[in-house]
């Protein structure tokens, strides 16, 4: 995956967990705040994944 759809990708998952909490704080939803939290976890997930050394032999 090149970087440009990487970030597209993080920023939206991001954007709709911040959209999540607001709803979820605005209109007293637990499942919003819950569904806030499996994407931020799903970011940093994203996020902290290393890739596997390029070795060339």
């Amino acid at each position: 995956m090149n970087r440009l759809a990487r970030r597209v990708i993080l920023s939206g998952l991001v954007i709709a967990a911040v959209v999540c909490y607001v709803l979820g704080n605005a209109n007293g939803v637990f499942a919003f705040i819950m569904f806030g939290i499996a994407l931020e976890l799903l970011f940093w997930l994203t996020v902290s994944v290393k890739k596997a050394p390029n070795i060339r032999s």
